[in-house]
């Protein structure tokens, strides 16, 4: 027997099962293949959905963070106050911003809540915390020949960019989280009609 005889054997073997399963259950196959596409399209979209969402989180995150880099530059350098509260008032201003340009433009939340603004609070407070507390003795053991001024500055923009990783961690599981959830449910239950 040659090679080719066996692989157009195999392959003719292999049409003939496909087709007594589609002539036994042609209905199952369709609405497999139908599942099959909505799973495929539902995964780009939630693609789709979530570039979109770190673009617009991104386009904000500039104005905030140019408008909060401003203010802590301004509080710290020319009204001499210290780190903490230079860096804290600028969040406070930018938070407020931050909250309902990204509750409207990224995470498209129409609902006003008492929930979202707690929770909201809370992770700006976490990633604030977190941001400049790691922030501040890694510069200052890297940096430990450079003045105080020095250190603290790189110390803000090294704040800065990890405040904006985690912010956005934040606000995209923990205080908007329930949002997408009605968002699933709401399609989960389109499709079953």
């Amino acid at each position: 027997m040659s090679i080719i005889y066996i692989c157009k054997r195999d392959l003719a073997d292999k049409e003939e099962l496909l087709s007594s399963f589609e002539k036994e259950r042609p209905d199952t196959v369709m609405e497999d293949g139908l599942k099959n596409l909505r799973i495929g399209l539902r995964s780009i979209m939630d693609i789709k959905k979530l570039f979109e969402e770190v673009l617009h989180f991104g386009i904000i995150g500039v104005i905030n963070t140019l408008l909060g880099f401003f203010l802590i530059m301004v509080f710290y350098n020319v009204l001499h106050l210290n780190y903490w509260v230079a860096s804290a008032t600028s969040y406070v201003i930018g938070s407020v911003f931050s909250y309902f340009a990204n509750k409207k433009l990224t995470f498209k939340v129409q609902e006003n809540s008492r929930e979202y603004v707690i929770k909201f609070a809370l992770n700006i407070a976490i990633c604030y915390l977190l941001a400049y507390g790691v922030a501040r003795p890694l510069v200052r053991s890297v940096l430990s020949e450079y003045s105080q001024t020095i250190i603290e500055n790189v110390a803000i923009v090294m704040g800065t960019g990890i405040f904006i990783v985690l912010n956005f961690i934040g606000q995209k599981f923990f205080v908007f989280k329930g949002k997408d959830k009605n968002i699933v449910s709401s399609q989960n239950g389109m499709e079953s009609k």
